[in-house]
């Protein structure tokens, strides 16, 4: 699974996810501000579906 990510600028930023503890977690922090499109793409094997997302805004949590 992966996010790339496109901001009001046209700056984009490609983030890899890993599974961790049952759920899946970027490799990246997304920098701020943290409000964008992004385009999801789901894969497996040699088959892989993309799905855009418009104005994104992720919350940022701590422990």
């Amino acid at each position: 699974m992966s996010v790339e990510t496109e901001r009001a600028d046209s700056g984009r930023q490609r983030s890899a996810f890993i599974q961790r503890d049952g759920s899946v977690e970027s490799e990246q922090a997304f920098p701020e501000p943290r409000e964008f499109n992004a385009r999801l793409r789901l894969g497996h094997g040699h088959r892989s579906h993309d799905d855009e997302v418009h104005h994104l805004c992720v919350t940022a949590f701590t422990a």
